[in-house]
């Protein structure tokens, strides 16, 4: 088989490089006209760039696009969806909010794309495919500095409901360390839908009921401080300049997974990887989490789930996710300042609860004093919403499980 080489930059890190050949400074397509268009040349790149982050072994896609025979064994699939803009996979409304590496082909891309598949799909001369991808253990951002693991394996039956686990992990590091950036890597993803990190510093948890001490007791819990999360589509970045979290030498890790049983016993045992600065960062980042817990949803009929809320102090927000399950069709959330000033914060026109990511702005988002934030969840609980999971539609309600409901904002700010 014939391997596509990797772009200069990881596709998993969210940057980009320039295209070569037929592409201006502002991504149009100069002209392809008498030019043929070479898998080597002109598709290896864009396929690279946007797709095999997740197209390849052991990630989430359902198939690889590592290889030129696996992209022309796709190739009509990849049209289609490249075309009504399915993939890659980019929730966020284009242009409300600038986020930084947005995954979204160009028209001109897209156009080459397709003729380059109508053309015959050359593939071109082999010194010409940029260097083999590399790949860090599947780690986003290279190997971990530390390395922890769920207690024990944990057996996931073939048949049930999806179901919440908690895991308690005790450090007991030889002093405290300082965390720039937290990877969650689940070894079985076919049966982990998300899973959360919290970090507990107080006692608490190793102090609870014998079920915790014992290293996991079904449910999911509001205990310490959430540090990471994993969702397919999830991405790692580290904290902006200036800012770590500190992880105390005798802390407690709590890790929260929810699974989803696949009609087959599976296994799962989840690693947790931190990526350390030597010393403290001046400052803090600090999550906020808003909600509106009061989900009613009667069947057949279109439903706003409103958050508004507003802020105490001054917030610099640098990112922002949203989270919601399957009746939902739509996530818009904006600010108004004070002075009356409309501030775009994040659009899903169109909400998918199977990729899930968070979204990190070029520049913090300054909110002052007095800010309404406000979210507005669209839930189509209709014959007309192809993702409800309930045919006929029936009434839904809030809850932890997939069958439920739940309207959630995360801001990630940066602490003063």
């Amino acid at each position: 088989m014939k391997r596509i080489g990797i772009v200069a930059i990881l596709a998993i890190s969210g940057f980009f490089v320039p295209f070569r050949n037929f592409h201006s400074n502002d991504g149009s397509l100069s002209s392809t006209k008498g030019k043929k268009i070479l898998f080597t040349k002109d598709i290896a790149p864009i396929i690279f760039k946007n797709c095999t982050s997740c197209h390849r072994s052991g990630q989430v896609a359902p198939f690889s696009l590592m290889y030129y025979d696996e992209v022309a064994k796709h190739s009509k699939e990849i049209v289609e969806l490249t075309g009504t803009r399915q993939m890659p996979p980019w929730k966020a409304k284009h242009g409300y909010g600038n986020f930084f590496g947005e995954r979204r082909l160009t028209d001109a891309e897209i156009k080459l794309i397709a003729d380059w598949v109508k053309s015959g799909m050359e593939f071109g001369d082999e010194k010409d495919l940029p260097p083999a991808p590399e790949y860090a253990d599947n780690w986003q951002l290279g190997t971990p500095d530390l390395i922890v693991y769920m207690p024990e394996a944990m057996t996931i039956p073939a048949d049930g409901p999806d179901f919440f686990m908690s895991f308690v992990i005790p450090l007991d590091l030889p002093e405290d360390k300082y965390i720039k950036a937290v990877d969650i890597l689940p070894a079985n993803r076919g049966v982990v839908h998300h899973t959360t990190i919290s970090m507990d510093a107080t006692g608490l948890i190793s102090r609870m009921e014998q079920k915790y001490i014992e290293g996991k007791m079904r449910g999911s819990f509001d205990f310490g401080e959430t540090i990471g999360a994993w969702a397919a589509g999830w991405r790692i970045l580290p904290y902006p300049d200036g800012y770590s979290r500190t992880l105390p030498k005798k802390a407690d890790l709590l890790l929260e997974t929810h699974f989803h049983p696949t009609g087959k016993v599976e296994v799962e045992k989840t690693a947790i990887g931190f990526y350390l600065t030597p010393k403290k960062e001046p400052r803090s980042p600090k999550d906020i989490l808003l909600y509106n817990n009061k989900i009613d949803l009667p069947p057949n009929k279109v439903t706003h789930i409103l958050i508004d809320s507003v802020i105490e102090s001054g917030l610099s927000v640098y990112g922002v996710s949203a989270h919601a399950h399957y009746i939902c069709r739509e996530i818009k959330v904006h600010a108004i300042t004070p002075d009356k000033k409309d501030i775009p914060i994040l659009w899903i026109p169109e909400w998918d609860f199977n990729w899930q990511e968070d979204y990190r702005y070029e520049k913090p988002v300054e909110l002052p004093k007095g800010t309404r934030i406000m979210a507005d969840f669209t839930f189509d609980n209709t014959f007309d919403n192809f993702r409800n999971p309930n045919m006929p539609p029936v009434r839904v309600k809030f809850g932890l499980q997939s069958v439920n409901e739940m309207a959630t904002v995360t801001l990630n700010t940066l602490g003063k």
